[in-house]
């Protein structure tokens, strides 16, 4: 399954990562039940599954529910399970505007970057994350896998490869960043090996 999502790279890699995480939890629910086999999956057995993914946000549930689908499907078409289980993963419908809004005005930015405690170690590290965002438009993933190999000092400049996409991004390194960052690895990171 893990392979003929890979091939021609039809999901993304952070998107086959959760798909990874999910099987995991699948599998541990399974061996959970003493299904040893997959021919053993019945519908209660998916109603059960779901009924425990309960403590999720909808929409987390409803992607986690359609990487399920996605798997029972390719094991139906491999002849594994009968096609009429895929019906019995329902479908958890979610709306656009049941998000928090994902564009910030200048105004709230400024003011949230001012909010933070610079004087304390993890409000250095909490600034350092937030201007990486702010001002490069770093997602989440992306700021937590960077590397100090990925900024060039002398040029100003950060490269790397964005997780969910895939693609490289290659952009100016502002010196406000650049200090943020300087002033965390200084004067607030814990001791480590990992750059």
């Amino acid at each position: 399954y893990i392979a003929s999502c890979t091939e021609g790279r039809r999901s993304p890699l952070r998107c086959l990562h959760h798909r990874i995480l999910m099987l995991h939890h699948f599998f541990h629910f399974l061996d959970s039940r003493n299904i040893a086999e997959l021919r053993q999956i019945k519908a209660s057995t998916l109603e059960a599954f779901v009924a425990k993914q309960t403590h999720l946000r909808p929409r987390t549930m409803s992607t986690q529910l359609s990487h399920l689908r996605s798997f029972l499907n390719h094991l139906c078409v491999s002849g594994e399970v009968e096609p009429e289980l895929v019906g019995q993963v329902p479908k958890i419908r979610t709306y656009r505007d049941d998000r928090l809004p994902t564009v910030w005005s200048h105004d709230d930015v400024e003011r949230l970057l001012a909010a933070v405690d610079r004087a304390s170690p993890v409000g250095k590290r909490d600034y350092a994350i937030l201007i990486f965002a702010a001002r490069l438009g770093l997602r989440a993933g992306d700021i937590r896998t960077l590397r100090l190999d990925d900024i060039d000092w002398d040029s100003n400049s950060i490269h790397i490869v964005q997780g969910k996409t895939g693609q490289r991004l290659d952009q100016p390194f502002p010196p406000e960043v650049g200090e943020a960052l300087i002033d965390y690895l200084k004067n607030a990171r814990p001791a480590s090996t990992f750059r």
